[in-house]
């Protein structure tokens, strides 16, 4: 899981790459699976 660092939505729309998640939405879904790898991003 690829996620955007920044908690600005306007930082987010500037530095996204395609298949990432906002750290918005991130936060919002909750912990995500021991098992799933999550890598954050900023420019």
């Amino acid at each position: 899981m690829l996620v955007n660092a920044y908690d600005d939505e306007a930082k987010w729309q500037n530095t996204r790459v395609q298949g990432a998640t906002s750290f918005m939405d991130f936060t919002r879904a909750g912990a995500p699976p021991p098992n799933k790898r999550v890598i954050f991003y900023c420019a």
